[in-house]
């Protein structure tokens, strides 16, 4: 026998969950089933020299593609970006290469599982923090958005290699072009607070940080004739009273003594008060730079005894501290002030350290310099990377960190989970992911989304009516309806065996054979439930 009925909504529902399967490979099967694994770098060619893949042999032109789809512009456009994007948690940092691990949609499924990512050669074992970062297997680090948080100041230049305008593309010069300077107002710093930088006469080329590990300096020239600096306007930010930890780091290349590194003092823009000129005469409501007052929160700069010196006043009290510092090699520098005591670490050691005795404020208003004493004197020349000012102060590991890695990040690259794609970026871990060079071993688990169906099929007592089998029938036909006595009295009980799923035509869509038949009942409704995954 056999009944027909409609299903309601009320009768369907789909529950949703994840199936995780794990992957292992080493990089030669790896290859064998789509995972590749390759070197993308930047180059200032136009992106129509490269007529071929054979032509294209730094895989610049996937760069490009890496970069617009995740990277550039990122904290102004994260929105916009591929990615599983997490604003303050994932690290997004493109320098001029990068190794690039592809895994192919077959696998990761809807998404590689956070957590699960492990990627391992002889120069390193990397992991992911369930963020969208990779890092060491090992790593101690805090958190990304309280370390951006902290870091009120960022200037590597990150994007220094591009110049952030084509036209004045001196990266990889050995010699910088003196007539080609770069002047540029209104650029963003490299941290999230979006600060502004100015420009004047200054030039970008490849520092060179160790064996393999480059990246961008800003050259500072002061012949006379010409002068190098830059400019961010005042900012509270920038600003440290007594009791508040604060930490400046950099690496510098000087060439000569008596030059300024960084102030915030000199001079600050103002209206020059009273205001007792007229408003038509010309410049009575012009923003002039007068000298500030005598109180500043730091000055950095290189005496004449070529000695490192890092100091503060309040106009009462002006903390002095000093270090021995080498002129045309590099250094990484750190000066600090924390609990009451101002140090300086030089290449990840504390030179020396001294008692800050500021009582009063030593904030102002004077715009911060870099490069020169207020623009007024005291130009520098030589070369400043990867400067980042804190609003707290760094412990020693954390400042060993900055001086050996760079920039003092924990993260290698990026993993973007929904997209299959794992990066390394950062310049001291290139080695650890060398296309050709090196095996490795590669482990994730995949995310793949499941789906319960459950229909819910009821039949009522009375609806159980109908049947194929022409035993049952008065005439042996199955072209005759009528039923004999036996099926129509109240003994007769028939069995299901079968639940089948049509759609509007009458198609056979799902069909569910149970394990023993099922006995009707006359006095209650019978519902079958009907489950399977897709």
């Amino acid at each position: 026998m056999a009944t027909f009925k409609s299903l309601s909504p009320n009768d369907v529902s789909r529950v949703p969950f994840n199936a995780n399967k794990q992957f292992t490979f080493i990089s030669s099967s790896a290859s064998t089933v789509g995972v590749s694994l390759q070197k993308f770098e930047y180059s200032s060619l136009v992106l129509n020299t490269f007529s071929s893949a054979s032509t294209d042999t730094l895989n610049t032109i996937k760069y490009y593609q890496l970069d617009h789809l995740f990277y550039r512009n990122n904290k102004l456009d994260i929105s916009n970006k591929l990615g599983d994007a997490d604003y303050l948690a994932e690290s997004r940092i493109l320098y001029n290469k990068v190794n690039v691990l592809s895994i192919p949609s077959n696998l990761y499924g809807n998404k590689i599982k956070p957590g699960s990512f492990h990627y391992s050669s002889s120069n390193g074992y990397l992991i992911d923090d369930k963020k969208g970062n990779l890092i060491i297997s090992g790593t101690q680090f805090i958190s990304h958005s309280i370390d951006e948080k902290e870091k009120v100041l960022s200037i590597g230049p990150i994007k220094g290699f591009k110049q952030y305008d084509v036209n004045y593309n001196l990266y990889g010069k050995t010699t910088p072009n003196l007539v080609t300077h770069y002047n540029k107002e209104k650029v963003y710093d490299d941290s999230y607070y979006h600060n502004i930088l100015t420009y004047k006469n200054i030039l970008f080329s490849k520092e060179d940080y160790g064996v393999d590990i480059s990246g961008s300096k800003i050259n500072f020239l002061s012949n006379g004739s010409l002068t190098s600096s830059i400019l961010s306007p005042h900012n509270e930010t920038y600003n440290f009273n007594p009791g508040e930890d604060f930490t400046i780091s950099m690496y510098i290349n000087p060439v000569s003594a008596s030059s300024y590194l960084l102030c915030k003092s000199s001079k600050e823009a103002t209206l020059p008060t009273p205001l007792y000129q007229p408003l038509y005469t010309t410049g009575s409501s012009q923003i002039m730079n007068l000298k500030t007052q005598n109180h500043y929160p730091f000055e950095i700069f290189i005496d004449n005894s070529q000695n490192l010196t890092f100091r503060k006043t309040d106009g009462t009290f002006t903390p002095t501290i000093t270090a021995p510092i080498n002129t045309g090699s590099l250094s990484h520098i750190v000066c600090m002030s924390s609990a009451s005591v101002m140090e300086i670490w030089i290449s990840g050691s504390k030179i020396s350290s001294t008692a800050d005795t500021t009582i009063y404020q030593t904030e102002n208003k004077s715009d911060l310099y870099i490069g020169s004493k207020g623009e007024l004197s005291n130009y520098y020349t030589g070369s400043i990377s990867n400067l980042m000012i804190f609003n707290s102060s760094r412990t020693e590991e954390q400042i060993k960190s900055l001086s050996s890695s760079i920039d003092g990040s924990p993260y290698v690259g990026n993993i973007f989970y929904s997209n299959g794609i794992a990066t390394i970026t950062h310049l001291k871990h290139q080695n650890v992911g060398l296309p050709g060079s090196t095996s490795y071993n590669l482990k994730f688990k995949n995310i793949h989304p499941i789906f319960e169906n459950e229909y819910q099929c009821t039949i009522n007592s009375n609806e159980y009516n109908f049947t194929h089998n022409i035993s049952t029938r008065k005439i042996k036909s199955d072209q005759r309806p009528t039923l004999a006595n036996f099926a129509t009295g109240s003994l007769f009980k028939p069995y299901v065996t079968t639940v089948g799923l049509y759609n509007e035509a009458n198609e056979l869509l799902v069909v569910g054979k149970l394990g023993q038949p099922v006995r009707m009942s006359d006095e209650t409704d019978t519902t079958f439930v009907l489950r399977w995954d897709t």
